[in-house]
């Protein structure tokens, strides 16, 4: 039987994946210094893209309403 031990929820695309199986996942942290994990390069890609988009030009993390 699976463990579910090593599970985890991608919060771009929101797909389940084994952390141990799959290598090509990471993590970064958001503007309210929360975790957000990638399942895959594709899912980091939108992320990192639009956490860009939410930066001021003194490089600083805004909010964006």
């Amino acid at each position: 039987m699976a463990s579910k031990q090593f599970d985890l929820k991608c919060d771009v695309c929101k797909r389940i994946f084994n952390a141990k199986t799959n290598q090509d996942w990471n993590y970064y942290y958001n503007f309210q210094f929360k975790e957000m994990i990638c399942c895959s390069t594709r899912c980091q890609s939108i992320y990192l893209a639009g956490n860009e988009a939410t930066k001021d030009f003194d490089e600083t993390l805004r909010l964006v309403s």
